[in-house]
């Protein structure tokens, strides 16, 4: 639930006091602030940290600068839930709501982190090497990876792989889509159930996520492409699948188009 509620240059801040609960996964996050920047008209920023002991997160140059100042007329519209506390976002054109942590309990832990929210979408097009839409149903991803580099120039210990979890929703058919990025470096699990319904889970760091709006899934691409950088399509020349791959040789990274 809530403690205090701070405006800052970027957006809002809240401090959030845990509820009692088991201990399942290690000692609950004793303070846990949540960061909502809106930083840009159609992107907001949603991160939940460790208000006391710092964490591991992923520098943020990796998704590109930030002003530090809170977007005018944004797109957005934030609405709490106090207690159990819970986030929704509206799309402020229409009032609808398109991302809804109130349906689920908000866990953070130091060795788990877990959210799940409720979306407003009649299709889904979830993460990985796949060209079609999300069928209805109960589907589960384990995400991490990890790859060395070979050569004469290689460095030992650094990893040229990651994972990219990024989730593409059409709320209608007038092609209003919604984009959500979790931004963090440790194993993760995503899943989603038939409501639709999806639960974002992670072993460390931060609960960070990007949430990008737009009239249609090419501007939700184009939002993303601004701070996360751009993704490429092609076809895979035998699996069929639309992704991105990349070859190293040595410190050379080559993008390999299919």
């Amino acid at each position: 639930m809530p403690d205090c509620v701070s405006v800052s240059p970027p957006g809002l801040e809240l401090a959030l006091v845990p509820l009692p609960a088991p201990l399942l996964f290690g000692a609950p996050l004793g303070s846990v602030r949540l960061r909502a920047q809106l930083q840009s008209p159609t992107r907001l920023r949603l991160q939940f940290t460790d208000a006391r002991e710092p964490r591991f997160e992923v520098p943020e140059e990796v998704v590109g600068p930030f002003p530090g100042t809170a977007a005018p007329e944004p797109q957005f519209r934030l609405k709490f839930q106090e207690n159990p506390f819970g986030v929704q976002v509206l799309r402020a054109s229409t009032g609808r709501v398109i991302f809804d942590t109130t349906v689920g309990p908000l866990l953070l832990s130091d060795q788990f982190l877990s959210l799940s929210s409720r979306l407003s979408c009649s299709a889904l097009y979830s993460p990985g090497q796949r060209r079609l839409r999300l069928r209805p149903g109960w589907h589960r991803w384990g995400l991490y990876s990890s790859q060395g580099q070979h050569g004469e120039n290689a460095e030992e210990g650094q990893n040229l792989a990651g994972v990219h979890p990024f989730l593409l929703c059409l709320e209608d058919t007038s092609g209003a889509s919604l984009g959500i990025f979790l931004l963090n470096s440790n194993a993760m699990e995503l899943s989603v159930s038939p409501a639709p319904l999806v639960t974002f889970s992670t072993i460390g760091g931060s609960l960070d996520l990007f949430l990008l709006l737009g009239n249609s899934p090419q501007q939700v691409l184009q939002e993303h492409a601004k701070f996360g950088g751009e993704i490429r399509e092609f076809w895979g020349r035998n699996s069929g699948t639309l992704g991105v791959k990349f070859k190293n040789f040595g410190r050379e990274i080559r993008k390999f188009q299919g």
